[in-house]
């Protein structure tokens, strides 16, 4: 990016630097809310604290049942701007290296990807339905008809 040589005289260099700061701010601002994400579950689901391994492992389709014995059903929001905060710091993979996951393990046959909502309200309603389902919605988003639950 070729960025105009600023000039000391007429106030430019002020300006620029502004306009650098502001953007900078946006940015950083920007990321801090797409981060801003909750992982939920059905309320009929005893569990109320997972750790963040686990939250991974029934990601990536290695745990398919709860610590009772019930089965995990796995929801995932890949149109949401939450989607690459929560993949990035739980499941340790970008979108597109979670999507390829997806698709080796399908073409291999050793598992069948998440099923996939494109809002936070589809999202809250898909677990709302489902005992024994997991997935994750904006912070703002969360309500009283599923359960957040707390990562150690």
């Amino acid at each position: 990016m070729n960025l105009p040589k600023p000039k000391i005289y007429g106030g430019y260099t002020m300006k620029y630097l502004i306009c650098v700061l502001t953007l900078s701010m946006l940015l950083v601002s920007s990321v801090a809310f797409a981060a801003d994400y909750v992982v939920i579950t059905n309320k009929s689901n005893p569990v109320t604290v997972v750790s963040a391994k686990e939250v991974k492992n029934i990601y990536l389709g290695k745990q398919r049942s709860w610590n009772d014995g019930s089965q995990v059903t796995v929801y995932t929001q890949t149109a949401s701007p939450v989607n690459g905060a929560f993949l990035k710091k739980i499941v340790k993979k970008s979108p597109q290296q979670y999507s390829t996951f997806w698709k080796k393990s399908l073409f291999t046959g050793t598992g069948l990807p998440p099923k996939d909502f494109p809002d936070d309200a589809a999202m809250k309603k898909a677990v709302a339905a489902k005992a024994g389902a997991i997935g994750y919605i904006s912070a703002a988003s969360l309500d009283d008809s599923v359960k957040k639950l707390d990562i150690n």
